[in-house]
């Protein structure tokens, strides 16, 4: 009887049944061999996962590789599949055209799974990936991977702007936000600090009192390890009418 069974006690096993014979004019018994027999053990083990990394990062145009490891016995049947952005789980399609490619290696019963993803885009961002494991045992799915692009989109609509307000008014001008980024894009502003009575606050430039000397362009970089954005503000006076 083998209680608790690991992986250590799978294998071949060899039994033989041996009774005892009268041989007539010998005493005692004389021992016979009647039967052996060969019985092979095979511990049945559920997937148990080892995910490196729950987010890869790369850049647009470059090539990302997730990567699952799993024991198991017997050998499950694997199945990679893939949402994205939010979308529900489908099947990863794999061929000649695709920029998917899956690979296996393994060591006895240790499964190195591996998925590489090839000239990333945009559209690759937060693309989620998991592995589902079959065998005799059970049904499983590793903890979900996620790809994240390393990118930022500009605000084309927004890169000049021409804001105007009433002298002695409380201004604040806030830098346009990119419409895409990751990762989070930080904020600097560019221009006169001296001669201007607007100052940073946060992502903004504020005055509690507009003044002349304060008119003019203002400039502000949105940016982040992948790309930055410059936009241009150009911060003017309503005219006042002579009467």
């Amino acid at each position: 009887v083998i209680e608790s069974a690991t992986q250590e006690d799978a294998g071949d096993y060899y039994c033989t049944s041996v009774n005892e014979i009268m041989v007539e004019g010998t005493f005692p018994f004389q021992p016979h061999q009647s039967v052996s027999g060969e019985l092979s053990v095979e511990v049945i083990q559920p997937s148990a996962f080892v995910v490196p990394n729950t987010h890869v990062t790369g850049e647009i145009g470059s090539s990302v590789v997730v990567e699952v490891s799993a024991v198991a016995v017997p050998a499950p049947t694997a199945l990679w599949v893939r949402s994205a952005q939010g979308e529900e789980f489908e099947p990863v399609n794999e061929g000649s055209s695709s920029r998917i490619e899956t690979r296996l290696d393994h060591n006895d019963y240790r499964y190195n799974y591996s998925l590489s993803v090839d000239n990333l885009s945009l559209a690759d961002h937060e693309t989620t990936f998991q592995l589902k494991l079959m065998n005799v045992a059970e049904f499983v799915s590793s903890p979900e991977i996620t790809i994240l692009v390393n990118h930022l989109i500009c605000h084309t609509g927004k890169l000049a702007q021409e804001i105007t307000f009433d002298l002695e008014e409380h201004v604040q001008l806030t830098c346009p936000r990119s419409e895409s980024a990751y990762p989070e894009e930080s904020v600097r502003w560019r221009y006169n600090n001296i001669s201007s009575s607007l100052k940073v606050s946060g992502n903004n430039l504020t005055t509690d009192s507009l003044k002349r000397v304060d008119l003019g362009e203002y400039f502000c970089e949105t940016y982040n390890i992948a790309e930055s954005c410059m936009y241009t503000i150009t911060l003017k006076t309503r005219t006042v009418p002579k009467g």
